[in-house]
């Protein structure tokens, strides 16, 4: 993907997924026995190959409010609400495309992970994004970077205070499975 980058061509992310597993399992065959190796081909192929209809599902949603923009406060809630939209979409089709996989390793339906998600998207990219400015406030007022600093910890606490939640045992349905072996 990079190297498409660097050439200045766009890259295909069906491309890059399956070459970045066969590269993986050239180097060791026993990837493919690994639990984190099937989640994360798996989740990344879910979202790669379902963005397509994620994207038509957003501009079906959003086609009303396309033509009825007038100013720029529109605009904005045109943008935060397709920005939403994308983020819950994303974090549904995450959750459906690893739920036979749970099911089947862990024989456990996390119902509590979706709702957990769609909560902690917002809060994970905060994190993220806030990083930068803490930085750069550190180097030019000290206070303002430790209120920020102290915000960002707050945040990371509810995050994990929510992924807690979600864990819990009655966020959890019990599912059958056939053993793996």
């Amino acid at each position: 993907g990079t190297l498409a980058l660097c050439m200045l061509r766009r890259g295909n992310d069906r491309h890059v997924l399956c070459l970045s597993a066969l590269l993986l399992l050239l180097l060791n065959p026993l990837y493919l026995l690994h639990i984190g190796f099937q989640f994360s081909f798996l989740i990344v192929g879910v979202l790669v190959y379902g963005r397509p209809m994620q994207g038509g599902m957003e501009r079906v949603m959003t086609e009303r409010w396309r033509w009825r923009l007038r100013t720029e406060g529109r605009m904005a809630l045109f943008r935060l609400m397709k920005h939403t939209l994308g983020a819950m979409a994303s974090c549904c089709l995450a959750w459906v495309g690893c739920l036979a996989l749970t099911l089947h390793v862990n024989r456990l339906m996390p119902l509590g992970a979706l709702a957990v998600n769609l909560v902690v998207q917002p809060l994970a990219a905060m994190l993220v994004e806030g990083a930068v400015p803490k930085i750069v406030l550190s180097c030019i007022w000290k206070q303002a970077s430790c209120w920020m600093g102290r915000v960002l910890e707050i945040s990371m606490a509810c995050a994990v205070k929510l992924a807690e939640w979600g864990a819990r045992d009655g966020m959890c349905r019990e599912g059958g499975g056939a053993p793996f072996e």
